[in-house]
């Protein structure tokens, strides 16, 4: 009798289990709040700025499902204030989805624009090339070195792979179905779900801040492509652009402010000095591909008022550099990539020299 009841009992309990397992996974894909399986039952156009998951819905719903685009943004919070219909009016393509991640590092970038390219609807990437992929080592995606260092920046790399299997994980989690509430209270139409200069616009205009907080400037040396080792650039960007020879790449260095380089050490200066000459080198081979850098916009690099802390500028940056790149302006070359180095560096110096002459004063 009593083996027979816990045989009841067991029964009972795997089949309650089996029940509540299959209610949440029901329950996850309906709601479904980043969009990846279905485009939403009640606010469609209503997207998340958790861009590590929310980019895998994007590209799902907009970029595969409704052909939305033939172009895409990839790189950090840099390009987030890219905003695509002025793009696409720029550059005259037929759409561009950004899916630029704050705080992203160069393997999560791949993982993402691997699975846009793999639709095959991209035409053209613009891609941003800031300072960590001036690493000499590729670092390949690691959850666990990510997490140690950002507990906040988890990536669902399994959302980017082809194992369908793999997704119980994000229909498993409850911490899914709640962002449900922030799709509803905080969601935005994709064109502005990553757009973030209006909610900092009091960050600006405090230059005299930040000066008394970075004044220890230095004088800065340039030596011609002193370093070649450069494997993340190798591993990601010269790599991609290879693979995919019918897709048209604008990688773009963004504007940093003088101060920033001014403040930053000798070696680390030289480092994306070097970074530049060696992205020349390596795309030389290859005409999908073209360079651009906005250092020699003097009236923004040197005017801190327009950026939030030494690196972050204002969205009007960024449609100017759009209409920049439009018109070829800015572009880097075999020809003139060490004349515009020393050029910057000479601007820089004379820069810092005003900086410290004004600290003594």
């Amino acid at each position: 009798m009593k083996q027979k009841q816990i045989q009841t009992y067991f029964l009972m309990l795997l089949g309650f289990s089996v029940l509540w397992c299959g209610l949440l996974v029901g329950v996850s894909w309906a709601i479904d709040p980043y969009q990846l399986y279905h485009k939403s039952f009640w606010m469609e156009d209503k997207f998340i700025a958790n861009t590590r998951y929310q980019n895998a819905g994007l590209i799902n719903r907009l970029l595969i499902e409704d052909s939305c685009c033939e172009a895409v943004i990839m790189g950090s919070s840099f390009s987030q204030n890219f905003l695509g219909k002025d793009i696409s009016s720029a550059m005259g393509w037929n759409g561009t989805l950004n899916l630029a991640m704050d705080g992203s590092i160069p393997s999560e970038q791949l993982l993402v624009l691997e699975k846009a390219l793999q639709s095959k609807r991209v035409k053209h990437v613009l891609w941003e090339v800031y300072n960590a992929y001036s690493n000499p080592k590729f670092l390949p995606f690691n959850q666990q070195e990510v997490l140690k260092k950002n507990p906040w920046k988890y990536f669902p790399s399994y959302l980017y792979d082809k194992k369908i299997q793999n997704d119980v994980k994000y229909l498993f989690s409850v911490s899914v179905i709640s962002q449900l509430f922030v799709q509803m209270f905080n969601g935005k139409p994709a064109e502005r779900v990553y757009y973030w200069y209006d909610e900092v616009t009091h960050r600006f205009n405090q230059a005299d801040s930040l000066k008394r907080k970075h004044n220890d400037l230095h004088l800065k040396t340039y030596e011609p492509y002193k370093d070649s080792d450069f494997a993340t650039l190798d591993k990601t960007i010269t790599k991609t652009i290879a693979e995919n020879p019918d897709v048209n790449f604008l990688i773009f260095i963004p504007p940093f402010s003088s101060h920033y380089y001014g403040f930053i050490s000798q070696p680390q200066y030289q480092r994306q000095m070097d970074m530049r000459a060696h992205l020349i080198e390596k795309l030389a081979p290859y005409k999908n591909a073209q360079l651009y850098s906005f250092d020699q916009w003097v009236d923004i690099v040197e005017d801190l008022n327009k950026y939030s802390d030494l690196l972050h500028f204002n969205a009007e940056t960024n449609s100017k550099m759009a209409q920049a790149m439009a018109k070829g302006q800015g572009k880097l070359t075999a020809k003139n990539t060490e004349r515009k180095i020393k050029a910057m560096t000479t601007r820089l110096n004379h820069y810092i020299k005003r900086q410290k002459k004004d600290i003594t004063n």
